[in-house]
């Protein structure tokens, strides 16, 4: 099976005021022709830039500083060689997408490769319908659309295209794109704009421009996070059609294992950068030989599992990331030679199966994890007292044809998102509220917390009616009730700071604040002198920082006493206060104090970075 895409020693990093992050550090990866490869991981782990770094989309400060891209293509390497003299980006039928121009690779992208992104609302242009978003790549690539690049060129592109009819033939190619990722009514919805659509919605858009060109190899960027299961598996068979029928290549990119368990052949799991075991789908779901495989698959639920195990710690920071094996400080059977220079590659499984495994270790055993020490608390039971009810919530939206016809009463058709629903919440439960993308959950939980103002219907938090709030006990109200939106970037604010964004509710509600009827505690860990030399006290008020259980609020403090050097370390975000009594370079006391901090402004600062911990 002949080679269509191949990465060979990728390094993708961004120049930050800390360091270099190595996003993609040393990625070897091949996918071959009608071949669907899954590469897997955990958030952070460097999937998406090493999708964006296979369509040189990298922008600064981030750059690739070695390695190739290859992609096989004979028809575009002719063209190539037509339009630049001698280019040294294309060897044979093979281009490196690293070397090739800018011009090069927009002929590449949509044509020969189409990525579908991860995020909708960031990728679309929500100043142009969908259906010219889905037709501009049908015009550049298979209507004879593509121009030279300039600034004439590219002003023309953004202006309106009132006199620029799209062709009919290109009108009824969109329809049928949209109508085949399960766009209802598309010879309608052509003509909306992308915040007209829900969530699932615009990530069905997203991959019907990427599916346009029928290009011969598809970047899918978790492509149906965004679906619901019905959705989602008629995504998935819509690409394997498109496989079968075209013979294209998917590079499958997801957290979500059982769809690569469903549409893989083979599996790539990515940990820090780097490619830590590759292999055949059932070889490595029945055979994983790198631990931070297995504890992915133990991570997944089944029905033979009453509790979830969760993979301790998080991915490490990818500045300073130590020697060895960057998954050692997180896994349950390291070793010393774990953290010594660098890891090899070893073959496992049988002699005709290419598995590789990034690990020293040629087994592992396997029921040293899961046990009852490492498996979460189990959750406190519900209570029978209702925290929130709600009584046949409606929100109707009208769909006027313009302003006269509001202004003078023509009829209107309602659009019923959500059309009386009634249930309960109790304290200390937790409801689930599902169904298709566009049956109106999102739109239930905006009007829940009156974001959107409810058409009809009651909702009653705490037992008081949020519909006789006004605007400022609505705000005070909503310290008790949160809401965590379904787009990420659409929803923070792009010229805040995360600290400042985290901050800003603490500011309204004059948070942090303590509870007086919570009292401190402390944990203590004390190496190198005697323990009783050791006075480690609590603040009363740390818990505005930490939290509390049970009217206790504990902080955890490590004394370490070398020589005549003194570390204390906490693993809360608290201030430290530290005298120390020495007799002579001996150290005969140590005196520490934790505390919350003393101005508001030091202690929004350091709840949001116990936030940013906690997350």
């Amino acid at each position: 099976m002949t080679n269509l895409l191949s990465l060979s020693d990728l390094r993708t990093q961004f120049a930050t005021d800390r360091g270099r992050v190595k996003a993609v550090d040393g990625l070897d990866l091949t996918v071959r022709e009608g071949e669907t490869v899954g590469l897997v991981g955990e958030s952070g782990s460097g999937k998406s830039v090493t999708a964006l770094s296979t369509m040189g989309l990298i922008d600064d400060p981030g750059e690739i500083v070695s390695g190739s891209v290859e992609l096989e293509s004979a028809h575009l390497a002719d063209e190539f060689r037509a339009q630049y003299k001698n280019p040294e980006f294309v060897d044979g039928d093979v281009i490196d997408l690293v070397q090739a121009p800018e011009e090069a690779l927009r002929a590449v992208r949509g044509s020969e490769i189409g990525m579908i992104f991860q995020d909708p609302m960031t990728s679309l242009n929500p100043s142009l319908t969908v259906g010219e978003q889905v037709a501009e790549s049908l015009r550049l690539h298979q209507y004879g659309g593509r121009r030279k690049d300039s600034w004439f060129n590219a002003v023309r592109e953004l202006l309106p295209r009132i006199s620029r009819d799209i062709d009919d033939e290109v009108v009824e190619r969109t329809i049928d794109v949209l109508e085949s990722v399960g766009i209802p009514e598309p010879g309608a919805r052509v003509d909306e704009y992308p915040h007209e659509f829900s969530g699932g919605m615009r990530q069905r858009v997203l991959i019907a421009i990427a599916l346009a060109c029928q290009p011969r190899m598809l970047v899918a960027d978790e492509p149906t996070t965004a679906l619901d299961v019905t959705i989602q598996a008629q995504i998935l068979d819509l690409i394997d059609d498109l496989q079968e029928d075209l013979g294209m290549s998917v590079l499958m990119i997801t957290h979500d294992l059982g769809v690569v368990a469903e549409t893989c052949d083979r599996v790539a799991v990515m940990y820090a950068g780097e490619i830590v075991e590759e292999g055949p789908v059932d070889e490595i779901f029945h055979n994983p030989s790198h631990p931070y495989t297995y504890t992915l698959l133990e991570s997944l639920p089944s029905e033979e599992k009453e509790r979830l195990t969760p993979i301790e710690g998080n991915v490490p920071d990818l500045i300073d990331m130590p020697e060895g094996c960057h998954f050692a400080p997180r896994c349950p059977w390291a070793k010393p030679e774990c953290t010594a220079g660098e890891i090899p590659y070893k073959q496992h499984g049988p002699e005709a199966v290419d598995h590789r495994s990034k690990c020293v270790l040629d087994d592992f055993d396997t029921d040293e994890y899961g046990t009852e020490a490492m498996v979460a608390k189990e959750t406190s039971e519900p209570s029978d007292t209702p925290l929130l009810e709600v009584d046949g919530l409606q929100k109707y939206y009208q769909q006027g044809e313009g302003f006269l016809d509001r202004v003078l009463g023509a009829d209107q058709q309602s659009v019923k998102a959500v059309d009386g629903i009634d249930f309960t919440v109790f304290e200390g439960e937790t409801l689930g509220l599902v169904g298709e993308s566009g049956c109106g959950k999102s739109t239930a939980g905006r009007s829940l917390l009156h974001l959107t103002e409810p058409t009809d219907g009651r909702v009653v938090f705490a037992g008081t009616d949020l519909s006789d709030l006004d605007s400022d006990e609505l705000r005070k109200t909503r310290r008790d009730m949160q809401m965590i939106f379904q787009d990420p970037l659409s929803s923070l604010d792009p010229r805040m700071t995360v600290g400042q964004t985290i901050r800003e509710p603490l500011k309204v509600h004059e948070l942090p604040a303590s509870d007086p009827d919570v009292r401190g505690e402390v944990e203590t860990d004390i190496s190198g002198i005697d323990p009783t030399r050791v006075t480690v006290t609590a603040s009363d008020e740390i818990d505005a920082i930490v939290g509390s259980s049970d009217g206790v609020a504990t902080a955890h403090v490590s004394v370490t006493v070398e020589g005549s050097e003194v570390d204390v370390s906490v693993e809360e975000r608290l201030r430290v206060d530290v005298e120390v009594e020495r007799d002579g370079d001996t150290v005969s006391a140590v005196d520490v104090t934790v505390s919350p901090g003393e101005s508001d402004r030091e202690r929004q600062r350091r709840r949001v970075h116990q936030l940013l911990d906690a997350v």
